[in-house]
């Protein structure tokens, strides 16, 4: 079978042109969701429910392989620290065969990390080329490179003229950073309402970023709760406070790593619900969250050049995929 890459609808293998559209089917035939039939992506996972599937199992493997390999490095760390520090009751073959094991696991688990992270990289590579916003990716990466030059240049050139004190020069930079943030938005306004279009994306992006905040939050109240209630006591060093500090921002790490995925699983199975193909949930998850921050913060979007301007950077974004 052959599907039209225009309209997407099924054909016979001997037809040569669309019975629905009537346009010519040759070259690169399309499958539905975008993807070349004969792609070893299509071939592999031909359905979307599969292509969700192992999109997801893979999310879950890159972030709890990061995970587990972080808890083996903290577990590691206070071995060797309750060794060094002399904060043990036990003989020395109690840490070391526990450290020698801890260290075998996780040359195993950093391996495989090496290995799962190229993966991601071509992968994700592969699916922005199919998804057709590789370059218009390239572009929003070099809008923010050069947007945060141009504020460290400006906040530099304040530096050097107030010289003031680091708590002044620290307001200055917050209201030199807000002032731009304000100038950029205003000035792309319609920009941001035309994304209104995919207000489901965006609405995905605030609970991811919800979600982080929300964390934050969580993790500070518990290490507020525990410096409290043992402010005396000392795992890793000989300061409560930076065991408190260490901990504290490990946790956080840890939490967000271990639940985000999840997360993503739900998104993901939320797009496919309302009937989005993976690559077309994929392409606007990743972009949208990339566009609002470009068209909010990027200052070189208002440079009159069109490639910079962020008339076009929305076109490319709203772009179909077929």
């Amino acid at each position: 079978m052959m599907f039209c890459k225009y309209c997407g609808n099924e054909n016979g293998p001997a037809d040569r042109y669309c019975k629905y559209c009537g346009k010519p089917i040759y070259g690169e035939v399309l499958a539905p969701s975008g993807l070349p039939v004969n792609s070893f992506f299509e071939k592999k996972f031909p359905s979307e429910k599969e292509k969700y599937k192992a999109f997801i199992i893979f999310q879950y493997l890159c972030y709890w392989l990061v995970f587990f390999a972080g808890i083996i490095t903290i577990a590691g760390v206070i071995l060797m620290e309750m060794d060094a520090n002399g904060l043990k009751d036990f003989n020395d073959n109690a840490v070391v065969f526990p450290l020698f094991g801890l260290i075998v696991f996780y040359t195993v688990l950093n391996f495989a990390g090496n290995v799962l992270g190229l993966f991601s990289l071509f992968l994700h590579i592969y699916l922005l080329i199919k998804a057709k916003v590789i370059v218009l990716t390239i572009k929003l990466y070099i809008h923010c490179f050069c947007s945060c030059t141009l504020y460290f240049i400006a906040f530099s050139i304040f530096a050097v003229i107030y010289n003031g004190s680091p708590i002044e020069m620290g307001i200055i930079g917050t209201a030199l950073f807000i002032l731009m943030c304000a100038a950029t938005i205003y000035a792309n306004r319609k920009e941001l309402a035309r994304l209104q279009e995919k207000m489901r994306y965006i609405y995905y992006v605030a609970v991811q970023l919800a979600f982080i905040f929300l964390s934050t939050i969580f993790v500070l109240i518990i290490v507020g709760i525990i410096s409290v209630t043992i402010r005396s006591s000392t795992i890793t060093t000989k300061d409560p406070n930076l065991d408190l500090l260490f901990f504290g921002g490990m946790g956080a790490v840890a939490l967000f790593i271990f639940f985000f995925p999840i997360l993503l699983h739900l998104i993901y199975r939320d797009a496919r619900k309302k009937g989005d193909t993976f690559l077309t949930a994929y392409r606007y998850l990743y972009m949208t969250e990339l566009m609002l921050l470009t068209l909010m913060t990027g200052v070189t979007t208002l440079f009159p050049i069109k490639t910079c301007k962020s008339e076009t950077l929305v076109e490319d974004y709203n772009k179909p995929i077929e």
